[in-house]
């Protein structure tokens, strides 16, 4: 079941699942379409292995920082961002952005 919400102009607004309406109330709930990946891992060394699906706004909470190229962005995720600024990004590929140094790993 699935219920599409409208705006003041009767023009599409997004749609609600019943799911959606559970995790509001009793939090989270896990199954077969989550996505169990974690986007950003620290490794032993320091370092981290970070998705290109993290959102620019996950980043700068995570790291607590404020990257002035992710607000002149029209992109909403790190792969986004980082395929906009390089012309061709593969594996080896070495991005910096402000103080982070990005090695692509695949």
């Amino acid at each position: 079941h699935i219920a599409i919400l409208k705006d003041e102009y009767g023009g599409t607004s997004g749609l609600v699942t019943i799911e959606d309406i559970l995790e509001e109330i009793v939090g989270e709930i896990r199954d077969e379409t989550d996505l169990d990946e974690a986007l950003i891992a620290e490794q032993s060394d320091g370092s981290y292995i970070i998705s290109g699906k993290l959102t620019l706004d996950d980043f700068q909470r995570y790291f607590h920082v404020e990257i002035p190229e992710f607000e002149e962005t029209n992109f909403t995720t790190l792969a986004g961002f980082a395929s906009s600024r390089y012309k061709e990004i593969k594996a080896g590929t070495i991005i910096e952005i402000a103080s982070f140094r990005f090695t692509v790993l695949e």
